[in-house]
């Protein structure tokens, strides 16, 4: 006999249903690991390929609807995040908008309703609210202070995360952090990213978790959590640029940074679209100081190296050139974010 036992909640629900004899298998699924389990073989499936995504798509929608616009059906299987239930829910909007007299580009039709990603789940139709259901199951599951957490982490610029970064958010301990981001692991609503004790959000996942925020939060408590982050990434990097420069004081970058400049650099290329991005939110709210701090210390790392990166400035967000040749602001002051911010993002050279 084959016992298959589908969307398991916990152990407590599997464990009465499991035959004793030895002429059995079963087969149990869920958003959870169920470590709790005992088991001969744990399988995590993953996400499709863009091409796999795509046949799936092309299979469901049928009559070469896919096959005639392979650039938009790339997008979408993006946008779908390359996961199985939305693409057949995203399949089955095709089918009903090939079917519909208008213009001949349904692929196209579906990538521009899709886009706005506060209503992309709703947009799938029901297979989206199913996703939705399910994520919800699985987070209505979760401790209050998990929740938080996990609505937070939305915020997130970058694609992957760890500890220090999610406690930042949700002003943890580091240690509390780690275990509330392995709890969301456990829960099927975080997946390990490549780096250890790193974490990522699979995409739709994302967008729950950002809806559930604005539901959870207000503008003035989203905003207060992005500025602890970024102060938090701001002044981590700028250590971190100073030890990489070679200049870290004796119980400064050095407490943070004991691994001294292999370390550093570490931190710097795996949080790079974090810290960049944090330097960007600083300048854009005039909140220079972060942000020029940042800036000086990769100064002295580009000076080690023999680089002047004050001499190619970016123009900072709202300047302008006076008939000088000068770069200022409307009110007359000079930027005070040089370019250098953005050298590693830009060049791709980001060890150095």
């Amino acid at each position: 006999m084959l016992l298959l036992l589908d969307d398991a909640a916990d152990e407590e629900q599997v464990r009465p249903l499991l035959p004793g004899g030895p002429r059995c298998l079963v087969l149990v699924t869920g958003r959870r690991a169920l470590a709790g389990l005992e088991s001969s073989a744990r399988l995590r499936p993953g996400v499709l390929s863009t091409a796999e995504a795509v046949r799936l798509l092309d299979r469901v929608a049928g009559g070469g609807t896919v096959a005639a616009e392979p650039g938009a059906a790339e997008e979408l299987a993006r946008l779908c995040g390359r996961l199985p239930p939305a693409l057949r829910a995203a399949g089955n909007r095709l089918a009903v908008l090939a079917g519909r007299p208008g213009p001949a580009a349904p692929v196209r039709q579906l990538v521009g309703l899709l886009r706005p990603e506060e209503l992309r789940l709703g947009r799938l139709g029901p297979g989206g609210r199913r996703l939705r259901a399910s994520y919800t199951s699985s987070y209505r599951q979760l401790a209050p202070g998990t929740r938080r957490l996990f609505r937070l982490l939305a915020l997130v610029p970058g694609p992957d995360f760890g500890p220090e970064l999610a406690a930042s958010l949700a002003t943890l301990p580091p240690p509390a952090a780690g275990a509330a981001l392995e709890e969301l692991a456990d829960a099927g609503l975080l997946e390990p990213a490549a780096a250890a004790f790193r974490y990522r959000f699979p995409e739709l996942l994302r967008l729950f978790a950002a809806g559930e925020l604005r539901t959870a939060a207000g503008p003035a408590a989203r905003a207060a959590a992005e500025s602890r982050m970024a102060d938090a990434l701001l002044h981590r990097a700028a250590a971190a640029l100073r030890a990489a420069g070679g200049t870290a004081e004796a119980g400064g970058e050095s407490a943070y940074f004991p691994g001294g400049r292999t370390k550093a650099l570490g931190w710097l290329d795996a949080e790079l679209p974090n810290w960049t991005a944090a330097v960007r939110w600083a300048a854009g709210l005039e909140a220079r100081c972060g942000a020029a701090d940042v800036a000086e210390a990769m100064h002295r790392v580009f000076a080690s190296l023999g680089h002047d990166p004050w001499r190619r400035e970016i123009p900072a967000p709202g300047t302008r050139t006076d008939p000088a040749g000068r770069r200022t602001r409307p009110d007359g002051s000079s930027p005070a974010v040089p370019a250098a911010c953005a050298v590693p993002g830009r060049t791709g050279r980001t060890a150095e």
